[in-house]
């Protein structure tokens, strides 16, 4: 019984490992996080209590019990967790790099323990101490599993980087089972222990400072990001208040003008000169514009629609834009500049490729509820869109892709849903999202 609870409580590393894996993709577990919590942590502890059996009775390893369930504990991470296999492939293995440094650190804080006790699981004080190593690291690394990592998950400049990122921590876990003792009696021979635990201790340190500068880095650009695109909205915005003020200007001047203007239509009449009649009323109609109409209540969305309504049209392209939208919306600014922003800009560039049949760009986007918006944006397209792991098109093209990512990530952090569909020759993007009413307050009120 003693030594199946010693084979117990090493593979019951599997249950940090576990909790390590699962805490950065919690935002995208295909059931309910807690009952996936509780089902992985089950698993783990069900492996743990038999795989003990195992070893007993067949004189095996932990490490073989780990190595075996392995590729099944990875098939079923791969099953519970949405998102792409390079993502998922990274947080499975940064797991293991924790672990695994755990437990090579134990075998030289706990070497005067295991003496004698080669090809033995470790005593029931050194996984104790084991458990012990993975708690501080938990507490050490827990806002760069909870925050940092679910930060570079979602970011679209990382997109196209996973796909080499996930090989660091393979690589890394690699090497920490290389170069764990397996002998207590080698590690401590002379200063060895020693140096091993000063030299080794640097390792986690290492990767969460890492992790932190790029973190803070990403963190930066996107706030540059951020400021570059609300003045860009604010140019915009501008823009369309400039056009406003000149039609207004044009009306105060007509209508000072009007008495005079209604006498000299007057001795048109009189005198029976019609044909300087009609020519003077032509000249009044060239010099009142056509108001710039509102497309909707938004500032900011009325000026980014209006900005890519313009540039189509400018382009020979037609447009259909129905935008019934309130002044004031749950959302920030530049959270709708953003949506709008980029789907209008993908939709125009590319119905300007669209040659030899209609070229029509139809945005439809109004309150379903009081806190639920739906967005409609379609446009034609030519060539085959290929789709990424994550539903979104993947484009090789440098700069293209990151409109719709950008998208995404929006449409994600305020719990929404975006969907793409591409029949004959139409793209069509619909989304869905929606906020608390309760943090909803409107300008001037609390």
């Amino acid at each position: 019984m003693y030594l199946y609870i010693r084979y117990f409580l090493e593979i019951a590393v599997l249950i940090p490992a576990a909790v390590f894996a699962l805490i950065p993709v919690r935002k995208w577990t295909r059931y309910n996080r807690t009952v996936t919590f509780v089902v992985s942590l089950g698993i783990s502890l069900v492996i743990s209590a038999l795989g003990g059996v195992f070893c007993v009775i067949y004189e095996l390893t932990s490490n073989h019990i780990i190595f075996i369930t392995s590729p099944f504990l990875l098939a079923a991470y791969m099953y519970f967790v949405r998102t792409t296999l390079f993502k998922k492939l990274f947080c499975f293995f940064f797991s293991a790099v924790l672990v695994s440094f755990c437990t090579m650190y134990t075998n030289y804080i706990a070497a005067p323990l295991e003496l004698g006790e080669a090809g033995l699981p470790f005593t029931v004080s050194s996984s104790m101490i084991c458990m012990g190593l993975n708690l501080v690291i938990f507490i050490l690394f827990f806002r760069a599993l909870s925050v940092w990592i679910p930060f570079f998950l979602d970011n679209p400049i990382l997109k196209k980087t996973w796909s080499k990122l996930f090989l660091l921590p393979v690589i890394l876990t690699v090497f920490i089972y290389w170069i764990i003792p397996y002998r207590a009696e080698n590690v401590v021979v002379g200063r060895t222990r020693i140096i091993g635990m000063a030299l080794i201790v640097w390792i986690p340190i290492i990767i969460w400072g890492y992790m932190y500068v790029v973190w803070w880095m990403l963190k930066r650009h996107m706030e540059y990001d951020r400021v570059l695109k609300e003045n860009t909205y604010l140019v915009m915005e501008k823009n369309r208040y400039a056009k406003f003020n000149d039609y207004n200007d044009q009306m105060r001047r007509l209508r000072h003008d009007f008495r005079h203007q209604v006498l000299l239509i007057d001795r048109y009449v009189e005198t029976e000169d019609y044909r300087t009649l009609k020519e003077h009323i032509k000249g009044l109609k060239e010099e009142v514009n056509v108001s710039p109409k509102r497309l909707c209540a938004n500032n900011a969305v009325d000026a980014v629609a209006y900005y890519y309504k313009s540039m189509a049209e400018s382009e020979g392209i037609e447009t259909e834009f129905y935008i019934n939208l309130p002044a004031e919306m749950p959302w920030k600014d530049v959270q709708l500049g953003t949506i709008f922003g980029n789907l209008l800009e993908n939709a125009v560039r590319e119905t300007k490729k669209v040659e030899g049949r209609s070229r029509s760009i139809k945005v439809i986007s109004q309150m379903i509820s009081d806190d639920m918006l739906g967005i409609s944006v379609e446009n034609p397209y030519v060539g085959k869109i290929r789709f990424g792991s994550d539903g979104l098109p993947v484009s090789d093209e440098p700069g293209h892709g990151i409109g719709l990512d950008t998208v995404a990530v929006t449409v994600s952090g305020l719990d929404g849903t975006l969907d793409i569909n591409t029949d004959d020759g139409i793209f069509l993007v619909n989304i869905l999202i929606q906020s608390e009413k309760e943090s909803y307050a409107p300008k001037g009120k609390e």
